[in-house]
């Protein structure tokens, strides 16, 4: 009988260290590679007016149980029809942000986290190489700089790795084009330990 009770208690115990990874635990870290189009949903054509993408690679370090500071690298860019000129832009920006809170569900399979954060980065219009007619927008590359707010997911397929998903407003006052950017995203977390 006690033989029963060990052998039902060890199966007890490695089933519910697998329903319960560590995720989002202080001193862990993940890396995330994505994808995105940016300002239209659904996107059709990437290169139409109004339309952009970006790609980008972002590395998070959870501080706390749950919350985290994340700092990205994103290349975006976006094509404009202006008057009879076509104009694209192109943006090297580097971001950093903060997850104040984490909501999951009971086995961390699922994480949503709104983040606030701000950005900083160059931005080129036409590659510097094309003279403008109408001359309103300067075809150089400047300085920018802003805030963001945004909400992202994670829905895990194996114990470290899942399925990123997310959605990000960003305010860029010394923009050339725009002001405001709409970022929709997807990639993979991969979560790892510092040893």
């Amino acid at each position: 009988m006690n033989l029963r009770l060990i052998l039902f208690s060890f199966l007890l115990v490695i089933s519910f260290h697998q329903a319960f990874p560590q995720r989002h635990i202080k001193g862990q870290l993940a890396l995330t590679p994505y994808v995105g189009i940016v300002d239209k949903f659904p996107a059709k054509p990437l290169n139409g007016d109004g339309q952009g993408y970006a790609g980008g690679i972002d590395l998070v370090r959870y501080t706390k149980t749950e919350t985290y500071w994340k700092v990205a690298y994103q290349y975006d860019r976006k094509f404009y029809q202006f008057f009879d000129d076509r104009l694209m832009t192109e943006r090297h920006l580097l971001s950093f942000d903060w997850a104040p809170i984490t909501f999951h569900d009971l086995r961390r399979n699922y994480y949503i986290m709104p983040l606030i954060g701000a950005n900083v980065g160059v931005e080129m219009v036409n590659r510097n190489n094309l003279e403008l007619a109408q001359g309103t927008i300067l075809n150089r590359s400047t300085g920018t700089m802003g805030l963001q707010t945004g909400l992202e997911g994670e829905l895990y397929f194996l114990e470290r790795t899942a399925l990123f998903l997310a959605v990000s407003e960003r305010w860029l006052p010394y923009s050339e084009v725009g002001s405001f950017r709409t970022y929709g995203t997807i990639g993979v977390r991969f979560s790892f330990f510092k040893h």
